[in-house]
This record gives C-alpha cells, structure tokens and sequence, in this order.
C-alpha cells in the first residue's frame, strides 16, 4: 500500500483538473504562480492543469512547496506571503481540509449561493478564487477577503 503522499490522482482528479484549467483560461483567470504541494497527486494535477493552460497559450510559474503538503490555513497563508511583490495572482494546489479551512476563514462574512456552497463542502478539484484588500502578499489574510467565484467541477457543462 502507497503512503499517502505517494498516491497518484484519482481518475475522477484527471477528469476534472484539466476542465477547471480551462474555465479559468476562459475566464481569464490564470494565476501569475502556482505553489503547488509535493505529493505526487497535486504534482500530476499541476502537470494536467499547466497543460491545459499552455495548450490555450497561457503560462503561470510554479513552487513546488513540501510544506504545503497537508497544511493549515496558517502554513498556507505563510507561503502566499513569499510571493514576490511584482506578482498580482497565486494559486495554491494543496490539500484538504486545509485549503477549505482556509476558503472558509477568508470567505467567512461572503454571502450568496456560491459562499455557500463553499462553506458547505470543498471537492477534489473545486478552485475558490478570492480578491483581497490587503496591499502586500504579507498582509494576505488579515485584510478583507471577498469570494469573487467558487467553481466545483459538477457547475462545469459536460
């Protein structure tokens, strides 16, 4: 048996990676870095994701980062303040419920269906795209946070 940070992507994680990273390119939404977890799941799932993007003539730089293996919303935010300044937009590729603790926490006052949906459950693949007042990546997280989309791979059209 395969320790779990060995375990590949699931089929249904195939399906959707590359699905989601075309609703992003379409929505112009293609972040400037990834930092992406070491686990060789959210590995391949950046493979599938960046192939999607280069494929529609989009890039975004990644970091692969251990710590984010199994993070808290705490680790996470941590590593979102090492962005370099000059970037306007960081994706994270993790893990739960880390990244949902964290989607919840900075989304926690939003309201409508979509905040809902969020605070309710956070699937393989699901992508919260969040805007912040904050004026530095350092200050990510203690400023305002607004919940711009939260998209599942089931809102997708087949």
């Amino acid at each position: 048996m395969l320790a779990d940070h060995e375990r590949p992507l699931a089929e249904r994680g195939r399906r959707a990676a590359p699905a989601m990273a075309k609703r992003l390119h379409d929505l112009e939404m293609v972040p400037d870095l990834v930092f992406c977890s070491d686990a060789r799941r959210t590995l391949q799932t950046w493979e599938l994701v960046d192939d999607a993007w280069t494929a529609a003539g989009s890039r975004a730089a990644v970091e692969v980062r251990p710590e984010l293996y199994l993070a808290s919303p705490r680790t996470m935010l941590d590593v979102v303040a090492s962005a370099p300044e000059h970037v306007e937009s960081v994706m994270i590729v993790a893990h739960n419920p880390g990244t949902h603790d964290l989607a919840r926490r900075l989304c926690r006052l939003d309201e409508g269906e979509e905040a809902e949906a969020l605070r309710t459950k956070f699937p393989t693949a699901a992508v919260a795209i969040v805007a912040s007042d904050a004026t530095s990546w350092s200050a990510f997280g203690s400023g305002r946070s607004q919940l711009v989309r939260f998209i599942r791979p089931r809102d997708l059209t087949p």
